[in-house]
């Protein structure tokens, strides 16, 4: 080992940007999850801002939502479904309708811990 030590800055330091809204958490915690899974190691970037949690904290938020029964399983592949791809479902969109409203009801329902949590602005 090189014997450099690895700590993290004093929070004072760090500048904390927070999410505007629900779907603006679950994207970046969706590009989290892909870098994670893609064996990307992050690293902090003095120019950009920390995020108020770290991405672990949105994916207990969801689970907490489907543990109580508020979100269903529809609500969760349709979460994850168009998280992955970056774009929200289309209601114009004949296919993409009813999952337009599962998106809403459910990042609705994320909000709410969001903002108890103090992440949104």
């Amino acid at each position: 080992m090189s014997g450099r030590k690895i700590c993290p800055r004093p929070i004072a330091e760090t500048q904390v940007a927070l999410f505007e809204n629900s779907e603006e958490a679950w994207f970046w915690y969706c590009r989290s999850q892909i870098l994670r899974d893609s064996g990307a190691r992050l690293s902090g970037n003095d120019n950009i801002a920390a995020r108020p949690c770290d991405a672990d904290d949105i994916y207990k938020a969801v689970k907490s939502l489907l543990i109580a029964g508020r979100l269903r399983k529809y609500h969760l592949k349709t979460l994850l479904k168009f998280g992955y791809l970056s774009t929200p479902p289309d209601d114009r969109v004949s296919e993409q309708k009813k999952e337009s409203g599962w998106w809403k009801e459910a990042l609705n329902l994320l909000s709410t811990i969001l903002r108890q949590k103090r992440m949104l602005l």
